[in-house]
């Protein structure tokens, strides 16, 4: 499902394909306490506007049993605020889709996280993130990682040609 608008808003709703990906492309998409969730076959979510704002938000591919596609976002401005996150997973033996970023500013503050996870003998995919302005605040994460034995974690790559933070609590984590 892909669709072309001029503001996606999504309150407190559940978007789910279990067979094919998500899109948005937009001038502004905005979710607040929203779900957005793919898995099965040509899982991803793709999101191209000039600002995305995550409050109270997930963004996921994979699940406990199903590994996920990609997540691509391609923006002026990424908020992911207020114990937001996006998520690929791996399982089951297969391969992860990874999360790519390409936005001038990206801030991931209020607890709220990225992640890139493997799961039991599974290889995580990667996160790569490229913008001017980087900033992860008051107890955020940025990470890869493997949740059981035998899987294995991605890598983060971020090139930030202006401003790089981390701070209050917030962590940058790979193998």
């Amino acid at each position: 499902d892909f669709v072309t608008v001029g503001v996606v808003s999504l309150s407190d709703t559940l978007v789910e394909s279990t067979q094919g990906g998500i899109g948005f492309d937009a001038a502004e998409m905005a979710s607040t306490g929203s779900f957005i969730n793919t898995t099965g076959p040509g899982s991803e979510i793709y999101i191209e506007a000039g600002v995305v704002t995550l409050d109270s938000s997930r963004l996921e591919t994979g699940s406990d049993d199903a590994s996920g596609g990609g997540i691509t976002i391609i923006a002026d401005t990424v908020e992911i605020t207020n114990v937001s996150d996006i998520v690929s997973q791996s399982q089951a033996g297969q391969s992860g889709g990874s999360i790519d970023i390409d936005a001038t500013d990206v801030l991931i503050d209020q607890n709220s996280y990225i992640d890139v996870l493997a799961g039991e003998n599974s290889t995580a995919g990667s996160i790569t993130i490229d913008t001017q302005n980087f900033t992860i605040d008051n107890d955020s994460r940025l990470a890869t990682r493997s949740e059981t034995a035998g899987g294995i974690a991605g890598s983060i790559t971020v090139t930030a040609q202006g401003d790089f933070a981390v701070r209050n609590e917030s962590d940058l984590l790979a193998p």
